[in-house]
C-alpha cells in the first residue's frame, strides 16, 4: 500500500453513552432481546467497525453493596451477552458507579465480559490494571481507548478494586511514554455536572489539556443530559451524550435524550471528523426510538445554543454560577449531612445556610480551595474509613 492509499484509508468508532438496565429493561438485556432494547439503533452498530459503551453498572448475581452516597446500582451477568449480541465490541468500566457493589461485583463484571468475548477498560483490580488502554487496529490504524472517571466511590487503589481515575499528570506520562505509538488515542471521561448541558470552567480546561497533549477526542460522559460538541485542533470535545439506555421514568424529560458519537479516523491524528446519532429513550416502554424531523431540528437547536454559550466567555462563566446558585439549598444541606427528609425540607424554606456563621463558610471555603488542606482532609477521612473504601473481593 504506497503512503497516499493509506492516508485514505479509515476506521469508523461509534461510541453510546451510560448503559444501566433498570425496570423494564432488566428483563429484555436478561432474555437478550436487542430488538426491542436498540431497535432502530442494530444497523448502526453494525455498520462501524467498532463500537464502544459506558457499562455503568457491576454486573452480578447477588447484591454486595458498598458503603456511598447515591443509588448503588448492578444488573445480571446475562447483559454482557446482550452488548455482544447487539454489536457492542467493547465498553468502559471507568464511571462512578462500577464499584456499588465492591470488588466482588466488579470481580463479577470483568467474567461475564470475558465470558462474553465483550472486550472491557478502565476497571480492574488495582490501579495499574485498570489504567491499561483498549488497543485495537482498524485498517492499519492503530487506536488506544482510555477510560478515566472522576473521584467519587469508584476509584481503584494500588492494591484494591475500581476504576481508573481522571489524573492528568499520569496522562501527560502515558503520552508521552506508551501512548505516542498509537495513531490515536481516544479518551472516554466519565466526568462534568450532572444535569448540566456545559463543562464546569475547570472540566472544560481539563479536556482541552487533554487534546493538547494529543488525544484524539475526548467523549464525556456521565452528565445524564446532551451536550455541545467542541472542536480544538481538530479533536472534537463532546460535553456529554445523554444516556444510552438508563431507564429513569420519573426523571425529566432531558433524561431520556441521547446520541451516539461517530468519529471518522485516518492515519492522521488532528482530522478526527465525527457526526452525532440522536434518539430518545421510551418514557413508558423499553428501548429507543428514532427522532421525528420536527425533533431533530430541534435537536440540532438546541446543541447549537450550547455551542454559543461556548463561544461567549463571559455568558459562559454566567452560566455556571446561575446553576450552582440553582444548587445552593442543596450543597448546604449536604454540608451538613442531612438525611434525605431534611434534605427535602431544606429545599422549600431554605435553612441550611444559616446554620453556617461567617467563619465557618471562610474555614469551608480555605478547605475545599487550598491544595495542602484540601488533601490533607481527604486523606484523613479516607484513613479514618478505610474499611469502607479499600474494595477486595
Amino acid at each position: 500500500m504506497n503512503r497516499e492509499t493509506e492516508n485514505m484509508a479509515g476506521a469508523t468508532i461509534l461510541i453510546g453513552g451510560d448503559i444501566c438496565p433498570r425496570g423494564g429493561n432488566v428483563t429484555a438485556f436478561d432474555q437478550g432481546d436487542v430488538e426491542s432494547i436498540f431497535g432502530f439503533l442494530l444497523p448502526e452498530l453494525a455498520a462501524a467497525d467498532f463500537v464502544v459503551a459506558n457499562l455503568e453498572c457491576p454486573l452480578a448475581d447477588r447484591d454486595t453493596p458498598i458503603v456511598k452516597t447515591g443509588p448503588r446500582f448492578r444488573a445480571p451477568p446475562a447483559t454482557a451477552r446482550t452488548l455482544k449480541a447487539a454489536g457492542i465490541d467493547a465498553v468502559t468500566l471507568a464511571n462512578n458507579h462500577i464499584m456499588d457493589q465492591g470488588g466482588t461485583g466488579l470481580e463479577s463484571t470483568l467474567r461475564a465480559c470475558s465470558d462474553a468475548g465483550l472486550k472491557f477498560f478502565g476497571a480492574g483490580r488495582d490501579l495499574a490494571a485498570a489504567s491499561v488502554p483498549l488497543e485495537v487496529e482498524i485498517d492499519g490504524i492503530s487506536i488506544a481507548f482510555v477510560g478515566l472517571a472522576e473521584h467519587e466511590f469508584s476509584i481503584a487503589g494500588p492494591d484494591s478494586w475500581g476504576a481508573a481515575p481522571l489524573d492528568v499528570m499520569d496522562f501527560v506520562r502515558f503520552m508521552r511514554g506508551p501512548g505516542a505509538r498509537y495513531d490515536h488515542v481516544i479518551v472516554l471521561l466519565h466526568g462534568g455536572t450532572e444535569h448540566y448541558p456545559l463543562p464546569s470552567p475547570r472540566f472544560r480546561r481539563t479536556c482541552q489539556f487533554l487534546v493538547e497533549q494529543g488525544a484524539s477526542a475526548v467523549i464525556c460522559q456521565h452528565s445524564h443530559h446532551i451536550g455541545p460538541v467542541e472542536v480544538v485542533d481538530g479533536a472534537p470535545i463532546v460535553y456529554g451524550q445523554g444516556n444510552f439506555v438508563f431507564e429513569n421514568r420519573r426523571a425529566s424529560e432531558e433524561w431520556h435524550k441521547g446520541y451516539l458519537v461517530r468519529l471518522h479516523l485516518t492515519k492522521d491524528k488532528r482530522s478526527t471528523r465525527y457526526d452525532l446519532i440522536p434518539f430518545r429513550q421510551l418514557r413508558d416502554g423499553v428501548g429507543l426510538r428514532d427522532l421525528t424531523s420536527e425533533e431533530r431540528v430541534l435537536f440540532e437547536a438546541e446543541l447549537e445554543s450550547y455551542s454559543k454559550v461556548l463561544a461567549d466567555p463571559r455568558e459562559f462563566e454566567r452560566r455556571w454560577v446561575e446553576f450552582c446558585e440553582r444548587r445552593r439549598r442543596m450543597y448546604f444541606s449536604l454540608l451538613r449531612g442531612h438525611s434525605r427528609l431534611v434534605r427535602g425540607a431544606n429545599r422549600i424554606l431554605g435553612f441550611a445556610e444559616r446554620l453556617f456563621p461567617r467563619r465557618a463558610v471562610i474555614t469551608l471555603l480555605a478547605l475545599f480551595r487550598c491544595e495542602a488542606h484540601h488533601e490533607a482532609v481527604v486523606t484523613l477521612l479516607e484513613s479514618r474509613y478505610r474499611k469502607y473504601f479499600h474494595h477486595t473481593p
